[in-house]
C-alpha cells in the first residue's frame, strides 16, 4: 500500500524508515527499555566531553556548534574516526547531514565538532558517544516557542547590570523617598505586569560575570566566566570555541528585524557584546566590534571609541591600523560623537554614537557635580534617557523595524561598575537614571500593544542598607548610624522633580555596606570625586598583587578588614538571586522563579520566532509530509494484525491485549523517535 502512493526517491525514505521502524520495534520487544544514564566523565583513562553541556535546551531551528572531545592515555589520532556518537541511536553524522571535522588539539586527544546545525524537532535528544572504553551519554531539550495571545512585534530587554534587590530599595528611598513609612511614589520597575527572580551561575561556577550571565540571555544557554554564547573547549583559541547562536542572529536570520544595542558602557563591553558576539574572551574587543559591523545592527550607542581609531591616531587602544569608524561611516551609518550630534541627527537607517574613549561617565558626574577634571574634554554626553528616545526614534522608523519590528538592547552598565568600588550613591544615581529611561520605553509601548518589554539585572552584588547616618557627626563615626527607631528617614530633596536627589549630602543620609570587600577604609559621607578604594601594596613582593586601602580615599573613615583574598582590590558579585520585571505581551511568561537561560526562550515565545525558517536544514518537505501519511496508515494496520490472535473475531483475552498495547505504545514512540532522525537524514 505505501508503495501506492509514494513516488520517486521517497521510496527509498519509506524503506528506510520501515526498517529503522523494525529495528525499534525489535528492540522494544527483546530489550529492556531505557536510555544509559551519563557515565563519568573518565573511565579506562579516557576523558569525554561533549558539547553542549547536558541538559542544554535549545530552540528548534537555533543553530549551533556540536563537539565531542576525547582525551586521556589511549586517545589518538587513529582513534578519531572510530567513536561511536549517537543522537537518540542514530549516528550524529545522519542526523545533521553533515560529516564532522576531525583534529587533534594535542597528543593524546581528538575531535570531532559538527558545525553549524541545528534539531528541527522539538522533543529530547540523547546523544550517546563511546570511546574505547569510556562511554557517556547526555541529553537536550529542544522547544518551539509557546507564544500566549498575539505575539510581539518588539522586545526591548533593559539590563541593570549589577542590580539587586536591596538596589531597588535605595532607589526608592533616595528617589521617591518615603512618609511615615510609605513610599511617596514607586519606581517605575514596581508598576509593570509581572514580576520574578532568576538565579545567575554559570556552568563552571555559582559566582558568575556579565559576559556569561548577560549570553545566557542571547542564546540560552549557560556559559564560563568571560565566555559569551560558546561552550569552553580544549583548544587555546578564544575565538573557535562551539557556538550557538544568539538572538541577534535569530531574529536577523528569520525575521530581518532591526536590532539597537545602547550602553553607558563601552559598547564592546560584556554585556552588549553578549548579544551580538561569540567569544571565549570579553575583552577580545577588536574581534568583537568586528562581529558587530558583520551583523550591522541600526542601532549602536555608548562608550568604547578607542577600540574604532586607528593605532597611530592619539587615544586609540587598537593594535592595528584599521580605521572601524570609516568602516561604518562607509556602511551607510551616521556617526554622531555627542549630545549635540545625537539630537541633530534625525531618524537615519543606521546610527552609530560613541560618546567616549571608554565607559561613559556616571550620571552623578555628568549631570550634577559636572567637575572637569573629572569629565576631561567630554562634556556633552547624552543621558541614558536621551539614547533610549533616540534608538526608539530610529528603529520604529528604519524600513526593517517599521515592517518586521525590532529588538533593543539597553544597559545600564554602570550600576555595576559603581558597587565594585562600593560607590553606592554613584550606582544608584545611574539605577534611577535606568528606571527614569524605562519610564521612556513604557511610554512608547503604552501608544502600541505590540512591544514587549523586560527589565533584568545578569548578576546582582552584595549591597545592603541598614540605616541611617547623621552627616553632623563628622566623617567615619560609627555612632552616628542611626539603627531601628533611630534611623528615623533620610532627607534627601528632590525639588525640580527630576527623580533625582538635588544633593547626596543631606543632613542624614542612608548607611550602606557591602557583604563582600577588600580592606578599605568607609567614612559614610559622598566622595565628591570618584576613587578606588584600594591600591595596589607597594610594599608587596615582586610578583606578588595585593590591594591595601586607598590614602587618598575616606582618609578619616573607619577601616573594615578584607573578607575576600587580598588580590582583589574591588567588592566582588554576589550569588543572589536578581530582580526580573516585564510588561505587555508575553510577559506573563516572566513571573516567579526562573533560570537566567530562560529569558531567552520567554522572548523567542513572546515573538513566536520560528527559528527553522531560513535554518540550514528546512522544517519539513512535500516528501516528509507524504511519508509521515504513510507511516501513520502502516502503524494503524501494523497495530490491528500485531493486536490479532487467533480465537473467536480474533481477538484474545483482555490480558493479552493490555500486554500487548503497553508493548506496541513502546514500539510506537521508538518508531517516532527513528522517523524524526529518518527525516534529519533525508536533508
Amino acid at each position: 500500500m505505501p508503495r501506492r502512493v509514494v513516488h520517486g526517491g521517497v521510496r527509498a525514505h519509506v524503506s528506510r524508515f520501515t526498517a529503522l521502524g523494525l529495528i525499534a520495534m525489535l528492540a522494544v520487544l527483546f530489550a529492556p527499555i531505557g536510555f544509559t544514564a551519563a557515565a563519568p566523565r573518565e573511565q579506562g583513562g579516557v576523558n569525554i566531553r561533549i558539547l553542549p553541556i547536558n541538559r542544554a535546551r535549545l530552540l528548534a531551528g537555533q543553530r549551533f556548534d556540536f563537539r565531542v572531545e576525547v582525551s586521556g592515555a589511549l586517545a589518538s589520532n587513529s582513534d578519531a574516526g572510530a567513536y561511536t556518537v549517537l543522537i537518540n541511536g542514530t549516528p550524529a553524522s545522519q542526523v545533521f547531514g553533515k560529516e564532522p571535522t576531525k583534529t587533534n588539539v594535542a597528543v593524546n586527544s581528538a575531535e570531532l565538532t559538527w558545525r553549524g546545525v541545528s534539531l528541527n524537532q522539538a522533543g529530547k535528544y540523547d546523544i550517546y558517544v563511546e570511546a574505547g572504553p569510556a562511554k557517556r551519554s547526555v541529553s537536550y531539550e529542544v522547544v518551539r516557542p509557546q507564544a500566549n495571545g498575539r505575539p510581539a512585534k518588539n522586545v526591548v530587554l533593559m539590563i541593570a547590570d549589577g542590580m539587586s534587590w536591596p538596589s531597588l530599595t535605595i532607589a526608592r528611598l533616595t528617589s521617591r523617598g518615603q512618609t511615615e513609612g510609605k513610599y511617596n511614589e514607586l519606581l517605575e520597575m514596581d508598576r509593570m505586569e509581572a514580576t520574578g527572580y532568576f538565579s545567575t551561575s554559570g556552568y563552571d561556577s555559582i559566582a558568575t560575570d556579565s559576559a556569561n550571565s548577560a549570553a545566557a540571555f542571547a542564546s540560552g544557554q549557560k556559559g564560563v566566566v568571560n565566555a559569551m554564547n560558546i561552550y569552553e573547549d580544549n583548544t587555546t583559541s578564544t575565538e573557535d570555541d562551539p557556538r550557538v547562536e544568539h538572538i541577534v542572529d535569530i531574529l536577523k536570520r528569520t525575521r530581518n528585524m532591526a536590532i539597537g544595542i545602547v550602553s553607558t558602557a563601552e559598547i564592546e563591553d560584556a554585556t552588549p557584546a553578549a548579544m551580538i558576539a561569540y567569544t571565549r574572551r570579553r575583552s577580545d574587543y577588536q574581534p568583537i566590534i568586528d562581529q558587530m559591523f558583520e551583523r550591522k545592527p541600526e542601532v549602536l550607542m555608548g562608550g568604547g571609541a578607542a577600540y574604532f581609531i586607528p593605532k597611530s591616531t592619539a587615544g586609540s587602544r587598537r593594535t592595528d591600523e584599521r580605521d572601524v569608524l570609516k568602516q561604518f561611516r562607509d556602511a551607510g551609518y551616521t556617526l554622531v560623537a555627542n549630545r549635540a550630534e545625537m539630537n541633530a541627527a534625525g531618524t537615519p537607517e543606521r546610527l552609530l554614537g560613541l560618546f567616549h574613549p571608554s565607559n561613559m561617565n556616571v550620571y552623578i558626574d555628568r549631570a550634577q557635580t559636572r567637575d572637569p577634571a573629572v569629565l576631561g574634554p567630554y562634556t556633552d554626553q547624552p543621558s541614558l534617557i536621551e539614547m533610549t528616545q533616540k534608538s526608539l526614534d530610529v528603529l520604529a522608523n528604519t524600513p526593517n523595524g517599521r515592517q518586521n519590528g525590532f529588538f533593543l538592547m539597553i544597559e545600564a552598565g554602570s550600576v555595576d561598575k559603581q558597587y565594585h568600588p562600593m560607590d553606592w550613591e554613584r550606582g544608584t544615581a545611574d539605577l534611577i537614571e535606568f528606571d527614569q529611561s524605562l519610564a521612556v520605553v513604557k511610554g512608547f509601548a503604552a501608544q502600541r500593544s505590540d512591544t514587549l518589554v523586560v527589565v533584568v539585572a545578569d548578576h546582582g552584588h552584595s549591597i545592603s542598607v541598614y540605616g541611617t547616618y547623621d552627616t553632623t557627626k563628622g566623617p567615619g563615626n560609627p555612632d552616628g548610624i542611626g539603627t531601628y527607631d533611630q534611623a528615623r528617614f533620610p532627607t534627601y530633596v528632590d525639588r525640580d522633580g527630576d527623580k533625582f536627589p538635588d544633593s547626596w549630602s543631606p543632613s542624614r543620609t542612608l548607611a550602606v555596606g557591602f557583604a563582600n570587600h577588600p580592606e578599605y577604609r568607609d567614612d559614610f559621607l559622598f566622595n565628591p570625586r570618584p576613587l578606588s578604594p584600594t591600591i595596589q601594596d607597594p610594599n608587596a613582593a615582586q610578583g606578588v598583587t595585593r590591594f591595601v586601602p586607598n590614602p587618598a580615599r575616606d582618609p578619616q573613615g573607619v577601616l573594615i578588614g578584607a573578607n575576600i583574598p587580598r588580590n582583589s582590590g574591588t567588592e566582588v558579585h554576589s550569588v543572589d538571586d536578581t530582580p526580573m520585571f516585564a510588561s505587555g505581551p508575553g510577559s506573563a511568561y516572566f513571573r516567579g522563579y526562573h533560570d537566567n537561560t530562560d529569558m531567552f526562550f520567554g522572548m523567542m515565545n513572546a515573538l513566536n520566532i520560528d527559528a527553522t525558517r531560513n535554518a540550514s536544514q528546512p522544517t519539513g518537505s512535500a516528501a516528509g509530509t507524504a511519508i509521515g501519511f504513510v507511516m501513520a496508515l502502516s502503524v494503524v494496520v501494523g497495530a490491528s494484525r500485531y493486536l490479532r490472535r487467533p480465537g473467536t473475531e480474533g481477538v484474545g483475552p483482555i490480558s493479552f491485549m493490555v500486554h500487548k498495547a503497553a508493548r506496541f505504545g513502546t514500539a510506537l514512540r521508538a518508531a517516532a523517535a527513528s522517523f524524526r532522525a529518518t527525516l534529519h537524514d533525508d536533508r
